[in-house]
């Protein structure tokens, strides 16, 4: 097992608790915040005028770029998020316009944004608005356009038009300095299309430092699918390096990052926003977890380290693995396993293709009402109780159960090519649904039947790197695998 370790909380002060996402009832633009335009960072070189992030979006290269001039003081970094994040707060209390222009004042943006009102702000204030003005970002198919469901390709200046008046010397900013600003297109159509996540606002205001305010919101906007952006995910896991990408920290030495993100790690759970903080791996191997907790009940990192098979059969499945523990937890491996066994034989006589597998296979776990048939019986046996057959005792369901829960982890251990292949090509489609067609799945099925590949170093290899945050990786995996009929060695 890797060496890893926990972040511990510390007992002191909780000013304001974050609040239930059912709960708030202030939103923001969802592409900027997953995109995380601007770097975390308080302090950056003076060399820090550009980078450039290259990832995958469901199995297609995507990037974002930004370039910026060195006059201005580099990228946008530290408080500029916090002046972008009051921009887009006041455009939307304005009622959201349609050209994307709103008239306010530095003291109003200041006041938004949650700094003290006083002169450095004022000239901090400049400084972000003139940054924000001066950088160009350029996302390649990664912007989500809502209204035509795609992704697409945007290229804009957070600040499309800057205008101010002041009255005193050298141009500094007083607390009636009007400003005229108008937001980036892409960013304003994504609002008016409604394109927006629930944002807890005046937790954010709460926060100390800039390094908090900018990982919080670029793990609560990380928390929600481009697809979903109602639902957050309960655990977040990411390869450090990767992360470090993320957040725009531009020296990625492990130690330097760790260092960089640990101040804005003890707040954010001093503060009840995360439970844990898991390190596991070493060097730039290293993942870093974050545990939310609104996983109170089973927000612990041994939920991470449940290894029970039933715990593992629901995870191959899409189930995330606290929720896995949960219902294991809640209803007794001996039942869980059964009901996974009735699940797959549902799919197999083609009773049902959900979309939703992880959701149907936890309700096909949780029903006690019987409306689920099961294939398994001769009769067509619903629930637990049978229909056409003799009624046995519970004592001898509870055998049957138990035989035939241990008859299935044998056979996935020692069935037939078919039945590995099976279950495989099932974990697949839920690990792989965004990256591979429902031909390649076909052609994938097909190979691995008729190849004589290993079933079960594939299926390592393939859920190794999906685990690692590497979909793409993985897909290109599998599709190397359908071109040549062998895997390549492991490097």
């Amino acid at each position: 097992m890797p060496r890893s370790k926990t972040v511990k909380i510390s007992p002191e002060r909780i000013k304001i608790k974050p609040s239930s996402p059912t709960a708030l009832k202030r939103f923001d633009e969802a592409n900027v915040g997953r995109l995380g335009l601007i770097s975390i960072q308080e302090r950056i070189p003076s060399t820090y005028t550009s980078w450039t992030q290259d990832f995958e979006i469901e199995g297609r290269p995507a990037s974002l770029k930004c370039v910026a001039p060195a006059e201005f003081g580099g990228v946008p970094h530290g408080l500029d998020d916090d002046i972008a994040n009051a921009l887009r707060q006041i455009y939307i209390d304005a009622g959201s316009p349609a050209n994307g222009e709103f008239q306010t004042t530095a003291y109003n943006i200041i006041k938004t944004a949650g700094f003290p009102i006083n002169g450095q702000y004022y000239r901090q204030l400049k400084e972000s608005l003139n940054r924000l003005k001066g950088a160009t970002y350029t996302a390649a198919e990664s912007w989500r356009d809502a209204r035509r469901n795609r992704w697409t390709t945007v290229s804009f200046n957070f600040i499309e038009l800057l205008r101010y008046v002041t009255n005193v010397e050298e141009g500094a900013f007083s607390n009636s300095t009007p400003i005229t600003i108008r937001l980036a297109e892409p960013i304003v159509q994504s609002i008016r299309a409604n394109y927006v996540r629930p944002y807890d606002y005046e937790f954010s205001r709460s926060l100390k430092t800039s390094v908090t305010r900018a990982v919080y919101r670029l793990l609560d906007a990380s928390r929600y699918s481009p697809h979903d952006i109602q639902r957050p995910q309960a655990i977040l896991t990411f390869g450090l390096i990767k992360w470090a990408e993320e957040c725009k920290i531009n020296d990625r030495t492990p130690k330097r990052v760790r260092r960089t993100l640990d101040s804005a790690h003890d707040e954010l759970m001093e503060q009840g926003y995360l439970k844990e903080v898991v390190y596991t791996g070493r060097g730039a191997k290293q993942m870093i977890s974050y545990i939310f907790s609104d996983l109170t009940e089973i927000g612990t990192v041994s939920v991470l380290l449940d290894e029970r098979p039933a715990v593992n059969a629901l995870v191959e499945y899409g189930i995330t693995r606290p929720a896995a523990a949960k219902l294991v937890n809640q209803f007794g491996e001996k039942r869980v396993l059964d009901r996974i066994q009735m699940f797959e034989a549902i799919f197999r006589n083609g009773k049902a293709r959900p979309n939703n597998i992880p959701g149907y296979l936890t309700d096909v776990v949780r029903d006690d009402s019987g409306k689920y048939t099961d294939p398994r019986s001769a009769g067509g046996q619903s629930g637990d109780g049978a229909t056409g057959t003799p009624r046995r005792s519970a004592r001898q369901r509870a055998q049957e159960t138990e035989e035939k829960a241990q008859q299935d982890l044998e056979s996935r251990l020692l069935g037939s090519r078919e039945e590995h292949v099976l279950d495989v090509m099932r974990a697949f489609r839920v690990t792989l649904k965004s990256q591979l067609k429902e031909q390649e799945f076909q052609h994938l099925e097909s190979m691995l039947l008729t190849s004589e590949v290993d079933i079960k170093e594939f299926k390592d290899r393939i859920f190794a790197l999906s685990f690692r945050a590497e979909a793409g990786a993985a897909a290109a995996q599998a599709r190397n695998f359908m071109m040549r009929g062998v895997l390549d060695p492991e490097r």
